[in-house]
C-alpha cells in the first residue's frame, strides 16, 4: 500500500529496514523461514495461545506496513486476528522429510500478504510423530540475531503443561554473536552517527576517532565497489524464482569446537571451509572444472551492542564479501585459507560500509534502489550466515524442541543461502537454492558431514561422538 504520510500513528520505518522492504523480486522474496520440530503433537490451539503469550507481546507484529514516497511505516493492523496468521496445513499435506522440504520450499516462493502484518506461522500437526511449525516472517522487520532471539523466547527450560504464562517483553539471550562477531563499540558508534542516531554525541566518555573511521570505511566502500562480478559459473546464473530446501543430519558441536582448537582456527572457520569443501565436491560431481574456481559468500556482521535486547527488532548488521577457496582440495590447506582470509575481514571496515550503504539505499526513491541492488549482488554467489544457540533442550507449545531450523534469504542475483545455528550440542546446517541453479540441495548439505570428518578423523586424539539422527 502506497499512501501519503497524513497518519499521526504511523511509526517511520528505519532507513535499513526499508531497503530490505524494498529488496523482494520476482525471484528472491525477502522472507527469513523458520521451522521448529517438536518431538510431541501440538494442537492449532495450544500454538495460538502461545503465539497471543510470547510473540505478540510485541506490538511489531500486530503492525503492517505502509509504504510512501518517504520510505515506509507501521501502522496497527485495525483488523488484526491472529487466524488470518497462525493456521495448520490439512491433514496429508505433509509425509516425511522430503514432504515438509517441498513444503517449506513452495511457501518459499508465496509473497506474504501486504495488507496485514508480513507474518505467517503454519501448523504441520503430524510429523514423524510429533508436529512441525513453519514461521515466515519479512527481513524488514527484524535480522537473523534478532529474529531468532524473538523464536527462543518464546521457548521454555521445561515443560509446561498448563497455557503458557506471558513473559516480560525484556526477556532476552543477550551477548550472542553471528558468524564474523559482533563489530564493536566503535563501528557501533560510526554508525549511529553516520545514520542519525544520537547515541555518540551522548556518551562523550566513549571517544573515538571518528576521522580514522571515516576515512577506513570510504576505502573499503571504494574497494567494495571496485570488485569485480562473481564469474558465472552453475551457482551464479540466471534464476527461476523456484526454491528448494534441505538441512544435514546434526553435526556434534564439541567435535567441531575440539578440531577448531587443535587446528588453531575458529568454529566459524571450519563450518566455513566444510560449506566451501561440500560445494566443490558437489561441483566436481557434476563435472564442472574447479582447478581454478573461487566466488565469494556475503556473510553478515552483527553491528547491535552486546547489551541491547531483541526487543528492538529492526536490521543492525552490516555483510562482509568473503572469497571462498573453492579450487583448494586438501581440507586442511582450504581450512587455513579461510582462517587468513576471515581474519583479514574481522579488520576491515566492510560490515560497517556495507550498512551504511543498506542505509543510504533505504533513503533513495526505491528506482535508485533498485539498480544499486543488482549492482552489489552480484559480486557474491552465495549468502552464508551462523547463528549461535543454547546448548539446553528447550520446549515450545509444551513439546520439546528436537531441532531449530531457518534458512536465509538472498537478494538480487544471488540465489543460494546456507544457513547455519547450533543447538543442544549439535550444528544444523541448511541450504536453500534456486531450482535453476541446484535443483536437489541436498546433495550439497549431506556433503558437510564428510568434509568435516576428513579433517577431525586425521586429529587422532579427538574422540568422535556420534552424530545425532532425527
Amino acid at each position: 500500500m502506497l499512501e501519503q504520510i497524513t497518519n499521526s500513528n504511523l511509526d517511520p520505518m528505519d532507513s535499513t529496514d526499508v531497503a530490505w522492504l524494498r529488496m523482494d523480486s520476482d525471484t528472491n522474496l525477502m522472507v527469513v523461514t523458520s521451522v521448529f520440530l517438536l518431538r510431541e503433537p501440538v494442537t492449532l490451539s495450544r500454538l495460538r495461545k502461545t503465539v497471543e503469550a510470547r510473540f505478540l507481546i510485541l506490538e511489531r507484529f500486530r503492525q503492517r506496513i505502509v509504504r510512501h514516497l518517504a520510505g515506509a511505516s507501521y501502522e496497527a493492523d485495525p483488523e488484526f486476528d491472529i487466524a488470518n496468521h497462525v493456521t495448520a496445513v490439512p491433514p496429508g499435506t505433509v509425509r516425511g522429510k522430503r514432504g515438509l522440504q517441498q513444503l517449506v520450499g513452495r511457501m518459499a516462493t508465496e509473497p506474504l500478504d501486504p495488507e496485514r502484518p508480513l507474518w505467517r506461522m503454519h501448523l504441520v500437526p503430524h510429523y514423524k510423530g510429533g508436529s512441525a511449525v513453519i514461521l515466515r516472517i519479512h527481513h524488514c522487520y527484524a535480522d537473523g540475531i534478532a529474529l531468532i532471539q524473538v523464536l527462543l523466547a518464546m521457548t521454555d527450560r521445561a515443560r509446561v503443561a498448563e497455557e503458557p504464562p506471558r513473559l516480560p517483553v525484556e526477556r532476552t539471550l543477550k551477548g550472542r554473536q553471528g558468524l564474523v562477531g559482533s563489530i564493536g563499540t566503535t563501528l557501533q558508534m560510526a554508525a549511529d552517527v553516520w545514520t542519525g542516531s544520537m547515541h555518540a554525541l551522548g556518551h562523550p566518555s566513549e571517544t573515538i576517532d571518528m576521522a580514522s573511521v571515516a576515512a577506513e570505511t570510504l576505502t573499503d566502500l571504494v574497494s567494495t565497489v571496485l570488485t569485480p562480478a562473481d564469474a558465472p559459473n552453475r551457482l551464479h546464473r540466471e534464476l527461476s524464482g523456484v526454491k528448494n530446501v534441505a538441512w544435514a543430519e546434526p553435526m556434534p558441536l564439541d567435535a567441531i569446537k575440539l578440531t577448531s582448537k587443535a587446528l588453531g582456527c575458529t568454529i566459524n572457520d571450519v563450518l566455513v571451509s566444510c560449506a566451501a569443501g561440500a560445494l566443490r565436491s558437489y561441483l566436481v560431481s557434476v563435472g564442472d572444472d574447479v582447478d581454478e574456481l573461487e566466488f565469494r559468500a556475503e556473510i553478515p556482521v552483527n553491528i547491535r551492542p552486546p547489551d541491547q535486547d531483541f526487543t528492538s527488532l529492526g536490521n543492525r548488521f552490516g555483510l562482509v564479501l568473503l572469497d571462498l577457496p573453492i579450487r583448494i582440495e586438501n581440507p586442511f590447506e582450504r581450512l587455513f585459507e579461510v582462517h587468513r582470509r576471515m581474519e583479514e575481514l574481522k579488520h576491515s571496515r566492510q560490515a560497517l560500509a556495507a550498512y551504511l550503504m543498506l542505509n543510504l539505499m533505504g533513503r533513495l526513491p526505491e528506482a535508485v534502489e533498485k539498480p544499486m541492488l543488482q549492482f552489489f549482488t552480484t559480486k557474491a554467489t552465495t549468502v552464508m550466515t551462523n547463528v549461535p544457540g543454547p546448548r539446553e533442550p528447550l520446549y515450545f507449545a509444551g513439546s520439546e524442541l528436537e531441532q531449530l531450523l531457518f534458512w536465509v534469504p538472498q537478494a538480487g542475483t544471488v540465489g543460494i543461502g546456507i544457513s547455519i545455528f547450533s543447538y543442544r550440542g549439535e550444528v544444523q546446517i541448511g541450504l536453500i537454492a534456486d531450482e535453476n541453479l541446484l535443483p536437489d540441495p541436498e546433495s550439497v548439505v549431506n556433503r558437510f558431514g564428510s568434509e568435516f570428518e576428513a579433517l577431525a578423523s586425521r586429529i587422532r586424539h579427538i574422540p568422535m561422538p556420534h552424530v545425532h539422527h532425527a
